[in-house]
């Protein structure tokens, strides 16, 4: 039975609805911080059964700054796909956060935002950090603290030793990863780094920043209050060690966490997406310590890398670190995304009207393009966005083995070339990313979207891209084409306008046999037989005078002379050889000439039956299986 209210229930009643609406009003608050930004890899959640779909998750953090005096810096903003690009945020930005104000007025604390989108207004940035994670021309060396962490009664999931081995002195190494995949641009070396620990970290408790004092509890949580007393506890055993003057020599830029197997955390890695400010957090779950890359992947985000994705799945390349690494050992960034960190350079950057000028055989948009294990020098960037036109902007290259360059490239993409969607740039604030859209063997060919600029033809179209030879292990011959149109509707300008092989081919469809693809920019520069005109449409054989019917004239013997022929008779429909028949039925001509006599024809040849010639020889070897 539902109790009466009394004066008593009723007082609490009214003082709990005063506490909520002070709780959760519409007021506004904006705090200011600094932003750490990071980015999540899940291993955990991958599933085969679910089509290979992983969107990973980023989280914005509100961290403390020496001016700070009223504010709950250090704790998560917002979580959600994408948000270093939603919010145009980088770790290491100064940033103001304005949000519905859901304090409650007795404690003076901020709930936990459990679904932050729904009280967070806004995220401005005020002073952009300024990072210096790409090469410019002077190599970069990375400096770094790894902590080894046990809590909770939790023992560390490696030792000093193991750490050691997997980031500096084994023959598959983070510092080899950095030496091998930036070709020499970035070092991470022993003697710029120090691995401490085990440091024992509470398992639950209270830790401050100077500031403010933050409640965590790691035996139930892995938010950013945990995170935070990792940190906190692992640098304040370091300098308590002597290790003071290292970490506070510059550059600082690596902090990474090696945690318990056991620890509540949905993630495999968490990283700092970019390094702005003095140093940037990289926190890795214990049952992959040891994985070198799951470790490679986070530091890759500390560079400002992104994921390399395929498809609807964010991890979904796997010819990339950023993607899915499908086995231990070195595994390097695409094309696209090494040219966002300036380790690579290109072959040649061509946008529509450059496309179909000649490569670096001498042919047009005939390219050699060698693998990437050889050289820096790797790729072709098919720039053909404008202001006015966003075009997905493509890197093609040719992706091998080598004895440590991508050494665990998967064995189904070994030797194959690879076709990139990137819309980024060489610059620290870029957050796009690299989507892979193909991967081709010799003869294979990649059409892109069409974008329909008629009649400008300096922008829009698309491009056609044919593998024409791959030497294994060495390098890749393909054929660009730049098209303008889908189908030629321009006869008369000596251009392939559609790349479908034939030069100025405006002939309807149905009269044609079916286009194949040689297009003079996808063969060479050899001239290209002009096509015959086409032939009159096929007319079925008149009919034969109602009555009296004809007899049917003998066929010759198989070995008479074949000339003169004699004209075929009409025969009685059961027995008629079959008619050719058209896919599409075309209106029957008027005859020129009178139907032919059912006497012997006279001595001069006779037309030939009504069947069309088929095309020269030499124009249908040389065409490839249609693309």
């Amino acid at each position: 039975m539902k109790p009466q209210p009394t004066v008593a229930n009723m007082h609490l009643s009214i003082s709990f609805l005063l506490t909520a609406l002070l709780a959760f009003t519409n007021v506004v608050k904006a705090e200011t911080g600094i932003a750490e930004v990071m980015s999540a890899l899940y291993i955990d959640n991958r599933d085969l059964q679910c089509d290979r779909i992983h969107i990973g998750k980023d989280f914005i953090y509100l961290s403390p700054s020496e001016e700070i005096t009223n504010t709950t810096a250090w704790s998560q903003v917002v979580e959600g796909p994408d948000l270093t690009s939603k919010y145009n945020v980088r770790s290491g930005d100064r940033i103001r956060v304005t949000y519905k104000n859901t304090t409650n007025s007795t404690t003076g604390s901020r709930r936990l935002l459990l679904t932050p989108d729904e009280d967070l207004v806004s995220i401005d940035v005020l002073q952009t950090a300024v990072p210096h994670e790409i090469f410019t021309g002077t190599q970069i060396r990375v400096r770094s603290m790894i902590y080894i962490i046990k809590t909770c009664g939790w023992e560390a999931s490696a030792n000093v030793t193991q750490i050691q081995n997997m980031y500096f002195q084994a023959a598959n190494s983070i510092s080899g990863y950095h030496t091998n995949c930036t070709y020499g641009k970035v070092t991470f070396n022993s003697s710029d780094s120090i691995v401490f620990g085990p440091v024992e970290v509470p398992c639950n408790g209270t830790v401050s920043n100077g500031i403010l004092t933050y409640n965590f509890d790691a035996s139930i949580n892995c938010g950013s209050a945990e995170q935070f007393a990792w940190r906190t506890y692992a640098e304040n055993a370091a300098r308590a060690a002597g290790h003071g003057a290292f970490m506070d020599a510059a550059p600082r830029r690596r902090i990474v966490h090696i945690l318990p197997r056991e620890v509540k955390c949905p993630w495999a890695g968490l990283g700092s997406v970019g390094c702005g400010g003095s140093t940037c957090t990289v926190y890795i779950k214990g049952a992959y310590a040891l994985s070198l890359t799951v470790n490679m992947h986070e530091l890759g985000h500390t560079q400002g890398l992104s994921h390399a994705g395929r498809g609807y799945d964010e991890y979904g390349d796997y010819s990339d670190v950023m993607g899915t690494a499908s086995s231990e050992g070195y595994l390097c960034m695409n094309v696209g995304n090494q040219f966002r960190v300036g380790w690579n350079t290109m072959l040649a950057n061509l946008n529509t009207v450059t496309t179909n000028n000649p490569g670096n055989t001498g042919l047009v948009g005939r390219w050699v393009i060698p693998a990437t294990n050889l050289t820096e020098n790797n790729a072709l960037f098919l720039n053909y966005s404008t202001p006015t036109v966003r075009f997905p902007n493509m890197f093609v290259s040719f992706r091998t083995r080598g004895p440590l360059y991508d050494n665990v490239m998967p064995t189904n993409l070994m030797d194959q070339v690879f076709v990139h969607q990137f819309n980024g740039t060489a610059s620290e604030r870029d957050y796009n990313r690299t989507l892979l859209v193909a991967t081709l063997v010799t003869n294979g060919v990649y059409t892109s979207p069409f974008v329909d600029r008629y009649p400008d033809t300096t922008s829009g179209g698309g491009v056609k891209i044919r593998v024409v030879s791959i030497t294994p292990g060495v390098s890749a011959t393909v054929q660009l084409c730049h098209f303008t149109q889908l189908n030629e509707t321009t006869c008369n300008d000596g251009i392939d306008n559609d790349c479908d092989g034939i030069i100025d081919n405006c002939v309807p469809p149905a009269s044609v046999s079916p286009v194949v693809y040689s297009s003079p920019q996808l063969s060479s520069l050899s001239p290209t037989p002009t096509p015959p005109p086409p032939s009159p449409p096929l007319r079925s054989p008149p009919k034969s005078p109602p009555s009296p019917p004809p007899s049917p004239a003998p066929r010759p013997p198989p070995k008479s002379p074949p000339s003169p022929p004699p004209s075929p008779a009409p025969r009685p429909p059961p027995k008629s050889p079959p008619i050719p028949k058209l896919k599409s039925p075309l209106p029957r001509p008027s005859p020129r000439r009178p139907p032919p006599s059912p006497r012997p024809p006279k001595a001069s040849p006779p037309p030939r039956p009504s069947v069309r010639k088929p095309p020269p020889k030499s124009t249908a070897t040389s065409r490839p299986p249609p693309s």
